[in-house]
């Protein structure tokens, strides 16, 4: 399964378990919620372009966008880390596609096109 449409996947099965987020108070500031914010709690996370996230809905809580913000860049530090492993691997498979297209390089259209598949990043 593609990791993204896992992710929104296990956001969907939140929300409808859970109601929507915006029906919700912000757990740390009390003012209207907007997302469902992963806890970093699951033993077992799931991981999607840098994202940490869970299929359990009970490991979410309900958050504005500015606390959801904070809190991940406070609970998670493993998120730089696997930030900067997949843009290694992304450049890497970009980098070795471009030395494979030396003799089209001119066709930037045909460059374009297979730097966007060689990317393991996400890049579109």
């Amino acid at each position: 399964m593609n990791p993204k449409s896992d992710y929104v996947k296990a956001h969907r099965q939140v929300a409808a378990s859970r109601g929507r987020a915006d029906d919700h108070m912000c757990v740390a500031c009390y003012g209207p919620a907007h997302q469902w914010a992963y806890k970093y709690t699951d033993p077992n996370p799931m991981f999607s372009g840098g994202t940490v996230y869970s299929h359990d809905p009970s490991h979410y809580q309900p958050m504005c966008r500015s606390c959801h913000i904070a809190f991940d860049r406070e609970k998670d530090p493993r998120l730089e880390q696997v930030v900067r492993q997949r843009s290694a691997a992304c450049a890497a498979g970009v980098l070795a596609t471009l030395e494979d297209m030396r003799p089209t390089y001119s066709e930037a259209g045909k460059k374009a096109a297979a730097v966007r598949r060689a990317c393991s990043c996400g890049y579109q």
